[in-house]
Formats: structure tokens, sequence, C-alpha cells
């Protein structure tokens, strides 16, 4: 029998379990996108479902954090319908043989410190760090992080004055026991610092196939989690990182500096893995030890289960993700190189990406989804033609997303300027109001124009669904709303948003490798129209660099040359060398590679190392063998 879910899902097998309940596959009816869907008993003692799923709106639209399709009461269960995610780190690290390479560790930091920044940036903290709730994604998406599972996450600030929460002490345990935190086994109020610290134990966990505190057994939990913290607390450091990398003892140490109210300096740990990273030679290529050892996708289509078709009430989320290639426009380009960096911000010389690095006074709330604590009521944001519309049943809400029903984006006021008349007021048929022309937003590559008020809007919807090429209202056009052309009519806070959205989208889908020179190691990407380009300059340092060999510029050499050399002898002494040798006529030995200068007698000598060798060329010598 097959079970249906808000009349809009089919739900599928057991797929795995949250902290807040089980969750399985499904699928949407309409259009056979498959879906997570987590249920959860209306009899549980402390329901956390509908906790969860307004955390999720509120952090909606951030890289790497699943979209709630749905949410609602269906017969006994709660039940949120969220888009489906590929395997948890810990399957991967299951079947990776329960270890990860260096290089697989810090690709996965440099992603999981993101998700987790994103996080405390939104005034929350995770506090159920654990290999468990960071998961990979599907086909194009495949070697992207998401964070999962806020069932027990905990505002620690007001979102308005960034007021923090107090220090307490005699805290209950929240969270997984392997990966807590130390304060957190002592009683203290968990902060920041405290998720930072329980991913450095992810890392070390990966890096060494368990933790010292692991396999510990006891009576009763409680005393089990004693046993636990008392492990744990008289561990130090380097001892936990003992054998691997100092960077990760750094780690460990800087997160017991931070202050229970301090802020982690998340650009300063990344910045750290990958100092590391580029030391140990690695390449940012996204082959992680089971793209080596070809992890099979995950099957979703299985078995329906069981779920008692009840009547309920409900609140329905629904939303579009279509899968956009998103791809970076307008970029400066200097010889064919750009300089990134990798959380987010670029380094060119125009304003068109720059960031807002100092710390607001107050939040950033540019999500549609807004609201205290609360999922959003039945009421629109408009009238007819507004981005929302009334979705017909009590207590739902949900975008407009098209399909055969009446758009009120198709059939928008066009104004052409080669008609050489400016009118004084316009319609504009996103919100259908009368609006002074001055107010008009003219759309980049064709003639439509809408008010400024809901373009802004428009762009932030589109964010939310993680577009960030953001094409004309008007389905049927062309034009494209572009970032930089966008910067006058956008807010701070959404015009930095799509901004980092487009570089970390241009960090996943394009080549990039780090600037030769180890006292920079700039971090570059090479853009599609730069081929052909050898001769290339480092953005950040100024120097140049072989954009074909990936090594300082070698002067004087071609590059088939260069990369016949031997690699101990690819500097520029050693290139230097070869040329004078070239120019004196020098012939090197083929036992010692030493160079020798003939300064008369014959052709034919010997070398120190008791080698015989000869000026003419080999063809000349085994000519002369054959016939002497």
């Amino acid at each position: 029998m097959e079970i249906s879910v808000g009349n809009k899902f089919r739900l599928g097998k057991k797929i795995g379990r949250g902290y807040s309940g089980e969750i399985y596959s499904g699928t949407n009816m309409r259009t056979n996108e498959e879906v997570a869907i987590k249920l959860e008993s209306v009899k549980t003692k402390h329901p956390q479902l509908l906790y969860e799923s307004k955390l999720y709106a509120h952090l909606h639209g951030g890289t790497g954090i699943p979209d709630i399709k749905w949410f609602g009461v269906e017969g006994d269960y709660n039940v949120m319908v969220m888009n489906l995610l590929g395997p948890s780190l810990e399957n991967l690290f299951d079947y990776c043989g329960r270890k990860f390479s260096l290089k697989t560790v810090l690709m996965l930091a440099d992603q999981m410190i993101n998700r987790v920044e994103f996080v405390h940036s939104k005034s929350f903290l995770h506090r159920d760090i654990k290999p468990d709730n960071f998961l990979m994604g599907l086909q194009s998406r495949a070697n992207q992080v998401s964070i999962i599972d806020f069932g027990i996450g905990k505002k620690y600030r007001d979102r308005s004055t960034h007021q923090h929460i107090p220090y307490r002490e005699n805290k209950n345990l929240t969270g997984t026991a392997r990966f807590a935190s130390r304060n957190t086994h002592l009683g203290i109020e968990q902060s920041r610092r405290d998720d930072m610290e329980s991913l450095g134990f992810v890392f070390m966990y990966f890096l060494r196939g368990s933790l010292p505190w692991q396999g510990m057994n006891a009576r009763t939990k409680k005393e089990k989690y004693e046993r636990i913290s008392k492990k744990k607390v008289s561990t130090s450091n380097e001892a936990l990182c003992h054998g691997f990398p100092t960077e990760f003892s750094s780690y460990f140490n800087y997160c017991h500096s931070l202050q229970f109210e301090d802020e982690p300096d998340y650009a300063y740990l990344k910045r750290a893995f990958r100092d590391l990273f580029i030391q140990e030679g690695f390449q940012f290529d996204y082959v992680f030890d089971w793209t080596v050892k070809k992890y099979p996708q995950m099957q979703t289509t299985a078995k329906f289960g069981t779920l008692e078709p009840t009547a309920g009430s409900s609140i329905a989320i629904q939303s579009t993700n279509p899968n956009v290639d998103p791809q970076l426009g307008d970029k400066e380009v200097r010889q064919g190189f750009s300089s990134i960096d990798l959380c987010g911000r670029s380094s060119h010389g125009q304003d068109l990406y720059r960031r807002v690095l100092s710390k607001q006074k107050s939040p950033v709330v540019s999500d549609l989804l807004k609201g205290k604590d609360m999922l959003p009521s039945s009421s629109s944001l408009g009238r007819a033609g507004g981005l929302f519309r009334q979705a017909g049943v009590s207590s739902s809400w949900e975008p407009f997303t098209g399909g055969n029903e009446l758009d009120p984006l198709h059939s928008l006021t066009a104004y052409d300027p080669s008609d050489g008349l400016v009118p004084s007021f316009f319609t504009c048929d996103i919100c259908v109001e009368q609006k002074p022309f001055k107010e008009s937003f003219p759309v980049k590559g064709c003639t439509h124009y809408y008010c400024s008020d809901c373009v802004h809007k428009y762009v932030e919807l589109k964010l939310q669904f993680n577009i960030t090429q953001i094409p004309c209202p008007d389905s049927g056009c062309n034009g494209l709303l572009e970032l930089e052309h966008c910067q006058s009519i956008l807010p701070p806070e959404v015009f930095n948003r799509w901004g980092d959205a487009l570089c970390e989208a241009l960090i996943l889908v394009s080549p990039k490798f780090y600037c030769p020179f180890k006292d920079c190691s700039e971090p570059l990407i090479q853009d599609a129209d730069s081929n052909g380009i050898v001769e290339s300059e480092c953005p950040s340092c100024r120097r140049l660099f072989c954009a074909k060999c990936k090594v300082p510029w070698h002067s004087g050499i071609k590059c088939v040359e260069f990369q016949k050399l031997h690699k101990n002898e690819r500097e520029s002494g050693d290139i230097m060398l070869m040329q004078l040798a070239k120019k004196n006529k020098w012939t090197r030995c083929p036992k010692c590679k030493f160079y020798v200068e003939r300064s008369e007698g014959c052709l034919f000598m010997k070398c120190r190392s008791a080698s015989h060798l000869t000026f003419y060329c080999i063809s000349f010598v085994m000519w002369y063998m054959l016939i002497f």
C-alpha cells in the first residue's frame, strides 16, 4: 500500500535516524523528485521536529543547508520533508576502512568550518557536531558538504541586539558524548567555541580512526559519560594529535583560548589548514578517499513504508531548487587569472565582489521566510501579482512556483528606450502598482523594467532557492540580472550574500591551483577565455609564473623543454646553468650529471666519475665504434 504525506509525497524506505526522528526516502508525486521525509511521533515526550523546521527556515538559503519542502502533521506523526542528500561522512568513513587520508580531512575541514560559521552567523549553535550530521550531496553537488539535524540547536544571542546568552554551570550533557567538548562534559553552558572543539574531535576521529575515549563500558549511561569525561579532560591536545601535523594541536589550543562569548576566527583556522594543504603538495581537486574507491551512488527507490494516513492539520512549505550550474560572470581578469579566497571573498582590484568584513551591529535577515520564532503564516507578501500567492489552505503558505497556473511574472510591462518617450509613471507587473519611473530598474540585456523594491525581493527569493544566475522575471526573456548592476538597489547584506554564493559556486565548479611562490600561495582560478596564456602574474604578490607548468616563470626556456627536466633541476639557478652550458658548448656526464668543459686535447675524455664521454653527438659515437 502506498502511503502519502500531505497528499504530495510518497513514503519510501527508512534510510536513517536523526536526533528528533526517523528519516525515510520519498518521492514528490507530482514532479517525481526524490526527497527525504523525517517522522516524529506526536506522542514523544519532548517534540523537536517543529522547532527544527523553524530553525531550517531561519537558515534557509545558506550553502550546504537543506531545503524544507513541507512540514505538517500526518496521523500520529509530525512530518518534515526536505531535499534528499547523499551519504553521511560516517557512512563514507566506514566505506573507506574507518580512516581518512590527510588530504581528504583537509578538504572536508574547509567546508565543514564554513558550514558551522554560517550557522553561528545566524545566531544559532548546532550542539551536536558529529560525522553523521554532515552529508555529501548528490549528482552535480556530490562534492558539497551539507550540515543537518538541528533538533537540539540553540540560539546563543539575540538577533537584533547580539546580546549573548549568560554563562552558566551545572548544565546537563547535550549532544553526542564522543564528540562533545570538554566544557560540555564539565557542565558549562555551550557557546561557539564548543561547536568548534567538537569539529576538531571529528577531524582527529577521521585521521586516527578512533578517539581515546571510545569503547568505554559502564553499568549506567551516567557512569559511562563520567568515564568519557575523565579520559577526555586528562588527554592533552598534543597527546591527542601525536603523530599528525602540529596544525591540529594548534587548532585545539586556539579553541581552548577562547572565552565564553568570543567569536572564533574562522578565517584563521581555515588558513592554517590551507597552508598545511599547500605544504603537503596536495591538489584541491575534490578527489576524496571514497572517490578513489568509487563509492556507489545511493539508491533511494524502494518498497513503501507504513504510516497511518489520518487527516491532520498541516503547515506546508513548498519550494523549488532547480539544478542550476552557477557560474561567475563579469569578473576582473588579469592575464587570465583571478585571485580568490576560498572562504568566499575576492581579492579583485575592483569592488565587484568586495565583502563587508567589519562586524555588523544588527543581524542580517535577508530571508523572505522571516519571523522571530514562527513559521510564516497564511498572509501573503503582496497582492495577486506579488512574489507569493495565497495557498488556498488555512495555516499554510507556499512560494509561487509557476506551473500551469497563471504566473504573475508573465506579461510584464516593457519599455524600449529607442522609442524616445520616457513616461512619468509605469506599472510594475510584479506588484501590480503604479510607480514613478525614477523608481524603475531595467534588467540588463532586455527591455523589461520593474520597481526596485520588487527586484530586490525577487533576488532574495532566488537566493533562497540557491540560484545564483538570476534571469529576468519574464520567463520568456533572455535577460540576466548581474551582481554589479544590481548593487544600487540591494541592501548590503543581500549584495554580500549573492557575491558569496557566486564565489563559492565558482570554487566548486572551476579548476584551481595555488600561486607557486611559497610565501604567497594565493588560491587562483583560470578563466575560460584565458586558454593559450602562458606568462601570467599573480594578482596577490605580482610575481610572474607559468600558467601551463604551474611554477615560477622559467624565462628563456620553452614549456615543453621545461617539463622534460628533472624535478630537482627546475630552479632558476639550474636553468641559468643549462643555458650557460649550451652557450659555451659544455657537455654533461651521463653518470654524475656534472658539466665538463673541454679546454684542449682529444674530444674523447674521461669524467672524474670514471665515465667516458665525448663532445660529439651520440649518433657519431655509435658510428665511430662500429667503424673502428
